[in-house]
């Protein structure tokens, strides 16, 4: 709580990626996509054998309304420049200015 993040979460049993991100777009934002093409993908370590996988696919809004799931206190749509000023999750600002900035 208190940090600007991106949508995500885990992929529930028989879900491919783009379902996952589907969903988890909608609990998170309000908003219904549809996903295109996987942009990147990085995996994190957690401690020594330990790890997980995180995708990103494209995404185009497609309706819904914009609104915080019950996970986060608000949501927002930033530019590139606006991250600079925002608190966000560790290493996302760096790792989206490598990628897109």
């Amino acid at each position: 709580m208190g940090l600007w993040s991106l949508p995500g979460g885990s992929v529930e049993d028989g879900e491919t990626l783009s379902q996952a991100a589907i969903r988890e777009v909608k609990e998170e934002t309000g908003l219904d996509i549809v996903t295109g093409d996987e942009v990147w993908r990085v995996v994190v370590e957690l401690a020594e054998g330990t790890h997980y996988s995180v995708h990103a696919l494209e995404g185009v809004v497609t309706g819904g309304v914009l609104l915080a799931g019950d996970d986060a206190e608000d949501v927002g749509w930033f530019s590139g420049n606006d991250l600079h000023t925002l608190a966000l999750t560790p290493h996302l600002l760096e790792f989206l200015t490598s990628r897109y900035l």
